[in-house]
């Protein structure tokens, strides 16, 4: 092999080496400038997939699915029979509407196996009133054809039978009854909490005591959130964290047990499996004695509220944004919403598995069906 030859070999060689290097520098660097960020790599929520369906208004922040009727929803004082794209009042005609006190501070509804609907801290008011004014009461059970009093403003748990068709017709949104302002002393509200029990029963949660209709207990301090679970279990927050913010015990009739390491818990929930998860300084997950920190993503911080599917093992959380669990409350994912309002109530449809229903603090409505993304082998 000649000289030239030799040199023309090198040469060849050397650029085969240097269009390689090149390659493989534009690769990195294509690589590098198509990389998520940090917060999209760290963040589970770019596997959700959302689709969202507007509903328009409902008629207070405070609403609940109906477990046992599919598409029926309850606002307030109010029922929908399409999952919430219309409403009607629900009519008892002796005392007229119902209006949750409190605006943002309004208490939870809560629905029966039965279809009965639970409401605490309202006002009633007739079509011939002046705004505002009306009668309160502190706890109220719609029975299906009529409201029930049951603990009206001057002492508990006096049965009577209320009722009255109004002529406003408040599937316009136009009508809706709007938000009274929360009275100025806070103990005008006793009733902080309500549910039903496992056995269909309401209870009420005041400052001082969870109280059911022929039977009451006290409380280990100043009340703001209770869980009836399953197993006959109670969990109560108190309006202070530290060591002693947050209790169980095994039976309304059982002592109070603490449980430390959630901080000032602000909600609490029983998921599908059983487990109790508490929403404090941290999220802890577990039941009476025995709880393990959960993973929420870093996109929502301090929860206020929980919603729970009765059967799909989903869990959805709200504080300063929206969160999802599909694994029954032991990692949450951030949901991207289309209102840039906070939410003020979630719940899930459930009849189906993936569906959820929220309204935002201006009262607009949304469903949105959720799909987790696999990611491509």
């Amino acid at each position: 092999m000649g000289k030239g030859t030799r040199e023309l070999v090198v040469q060849l060689v050397a650029l085969g080496v240097a269009l390689a290097v090149a390659a493989g520098i534009v690769t990195i660097a294509v690589r590098w400038l198509t990389r998520p960020s940090d917060e999209q790599a760290a963040s589970p929520d770019a596997r959700l997939a959302v689709r969202t369906e507007a509903l328009g208004l409902f008629p207070s922040t405070r609403f609940r699915a109906d477990r046992s009727v599919p598409g029926r929803l309850f606002a307030g004082g109010s029922v929908s029979h399409d999952g919430g794209r219309s409403w009607s009042p629900l009519t008892d005609p002796a005392r007229g509407t119902v209006t949750l006190l409190g605006e943002s501070g309004a208490r939870p509804i809560a629905v029966s196996q039965q279809g009965r609907v639970l409401c605490g801290e309202i006002l009633f008011s007739r079509p011939d009133e002046a705004f505002g004014l009306g009668e309160i009461v502190h706890a109220v059970e719609w029975t299906g054809d009529r409201w029930e009093i049951l603990m009206p403003a001057t002492e508990p748990w006096a049965a009577a039978a209320v009722a009255a068709p109004s002529p406003v017709d408040l599937c316009d949104p136009r009508n809706f009854p709007k938000p009274r302002p929360r009275p100025p002393e806070e103990t005008a509200l006793p009733v902080v909490d309500l549910a039903y029990d496992s056995s269909d029963e309401p209870v009420l949660l005041t400052r001082d005591s969870i109280v059911w209709r022929q039977r009451s207990r006290g409380t280990p301090g100043p009340a703001r959130a209770m869980l009836l679970a399953s197993d006959g279990s109670m969990y109560v927050a108190l309006d202070r964290g530290g060591a002693l913010g947050f209790f169980w015990a095994a039976s309304w009739s059982a002592p109070w047990v603490p449980i430390g390491g959630a901080g000032a818990v602000r909600a609490v929930c029983e998921t599908h499996s059983g487990t109790v998860l508490a929403a404090g300084t941290r999220l802890l997950r577990g039941w009476r004695d025995e709880w393990s920190p959960a993973t929420v993503s870093h996109a929502v911080s301090r929860i206020q509220r929980f919603a729970v599917h009765p059967s799909a093992g989903l869990v959805a959380a709200w504080g300063n944004g929206l969160t999802v669990s599909f694994d029954d409350g032991l990692t949450f994912t951030a949901v991207r919403l289309p209102s840039q309002a906070p939410v003020a109530w979630a719940d899930f449809d459930p009849t189906v598995s993936d569906a959820l229903v929220y309204v935002d603090a201006e009262r607009h409505a949304y469903r949105l069906r959720l799909e987790v993304q696999t990611a491509s082998p």
